[in-house]
């Protein structure tokens, strides 16, 4: 148990720093409001995808085909279990931590801190368990490094989003985005290190990441000031911040699963019935389809606010009218870049890769139906939560993922790699439709219950008139 954060502790600890007042009215605060939503937008995730892109790339490019299927595998495992980490911890306390009071926020936010290295060890236990048994019955397979590798790093990734996190709630966009950059020069000097030292393994690229998201992770942690000090007792019980967290999140686990089995199904399950080295090239292909896909996350971020003024200000109207110019929007771009790629794909793909993957160049523009998909759904997914249904939100989600996990098990051992790039798009698709139709639903229900709110204004006038 030793400090976290590097900041030196003194007599009285430091508390943590309290976020900006707010602007006066005639400083524009929605603007103001909008600028640091606009650099949080880019810190989370941008500069985090950026990372994820560029080493992507370059694992593709410079690893065997096997190898690179590995380390995508255990990430996509990875990535399961990050989800049960931001319901149960990132999400509670990106809620309850603005409510903590001044006086004890920072020992709420280091027995937090407790909580994130609780649940991390425990979730790094299946990726250690997968690595053991994968080396009982695979030997001379690069998949037990990958996963031993994953579950080493993960708890070290998921306290970079913890503290990246803890940016956003303390209004600090600009220290998280200096942390994610460092987070990625540091991740692309050990990369290309190991490239230079011929150790390009997952196993060493996973110990990278990890090592290089715990020194971007101190980094932030000491410029927030906050941080585990074994000096003096916290007021804040850790197992009881564990269990509030349970009680807020655990009903959110079955829905964040949803969300990452929807993109993570055909994924984990391709090497089943393509081999490693046959997922390798579907996981190379749908490195586009991932670039446009965070842009559009990106834009979604960025246009949140919108979505929360009009349902503040009652516009059921002009909301369902923002829902659809941005869904409209969002998926028409991702259209104009799957027409660019139909003539660019094979240019793209030599200079990504190499020449590689040349033979499946011609999957490229096909993926990118899922962001098509994905963004025809978000204007109306986030105008389901305006409207307070995101209940809606999470049955379509939740029938995307059976329909992602069904189709993958009958059309990837039927068309191989297109079988998985149509499983992965099925799921996606699936999703907008229910989405779209919850929508339809919700906007009607919003419009009735408005007519019978004015009806019931109206009467008593007429009632007095007659």
């Amino acid at each position: 148990m030793g400090m976290i954060a590097v900041k030196p502790q003194t007599e009285t600890p430091p508390r943590i720093a309290t976020p900006p007042a707010l602007p006066a009215r005639s400083e524009a605060p929605w603007m103001i409001w909008n600028s640091r939503l606009f650099i949080s937008s880019l810190a989370d995730p941008g500069a985090m995808v950026s990372a994820g892109i560029v080493v992507n790339v370059l694992l593709a490019r410079w690893l065997a085909a096997e190898q690179y299927a590995g380390f995508v595998l255990a990430f996509g495992l990875f990535l399961l279990l990050a989800a049960v980490h931001n319901v149960l911890v990132l999400e509670p306390m990106s809620i309850l931590g603005p409510s903590a009071d001044t006086g004890n926020a920072s020992d709420y936010f280091e027995a937090q801190i407790w909580v994130h290295l609780a649940f991390s060890a425990a979730l790094a236990a299946p990726l250690l368990l997968a690595g053991a048994l994968v080396a009982l019955f695979a030997r001379g397979s690069y998949l037990p490094g990958a996963f031993f590798g994953a579950g080493l790093a993960l708890p070290f990734i998921l306290l970079l989003r913890f503290a990246r996190r803890l940016c956003i709630i303390l209004q600090r966009p600009v220290v998280a985005l200096a942390g994610s950059f460092c987070n990625l020069g540091f991740l692309l000097a050990g990369v290309l290190a190991l490239q230079a030292r011929h150790k390009l393994t997952p196993w060493h690229v996973f110990l990278v990441l990890g090592f290089t998201c715990l020194c971007a992770s101190l980094l932030l942690f000491h410029k927030l000031q906050i941080g585990l000090d074994e000096s003096r007792e916290c007021s804040v019980s850790w197992k009881a911040t564990a269990a509030e967290n349970w009680r807020y999140g655990r009903s959110l686990v079955g829905g964040a699963l949803a969300s990452a089995t929807l993109g993570q199904a055909p994924i984990v399950l391709a090497p089943l019935f393509l081999g490693l080295a046959g997922a390798a090239k579907l996981y190379a292909m749908q490195i586009p389809a991932l670039m446009t896909l965070q842009l559009a996350t990106a834009a979604g971020m960025l246009l949140l606010p919108g979505y929360a003024r009009e349902s503040f200000l009652g516009n059921n109207k002009h909301l369902r009218q923002l829902a659809q110019r941005i869904s409209l929007s969002l998926a028409a771009s991702s259209l104009v870049v799957a027409a660019i790629l139909c003539f660019a794909a094979a240019p793209l793909e030599r200079l990504l890769f190499g020449g590689k993957f040349a033979a499946v160049a011609w999957l490229m523009p096909w993926l990118l139906i899922v962001p098509l998909a994905s963004g025809l759904a978000s204007g109306y997914s986030m105008a389901l939560r305006a409207f307070h249904r995101p209940d809606f939100d999470n049955l379509a989600t939740g029938i995307a993922a059976i329909v992602s996990v069904q189709t993958a098990f009958l059309f990837i051992p039927l068309w191989g790699l297109a079988g998985a790039a149509a499983s992965l798009a099925s799921g996606y698709v699936t999703h907008a439709a229910v989405v779209y139709v919850c929508f339809r639903q919700a906007a009607a229900s919003e419009r009735s219950e408005f007519a019978a709110a004015s009806a019931k204004e109206i009467t008593p006038l007429e009632q007095f008139n007659s």
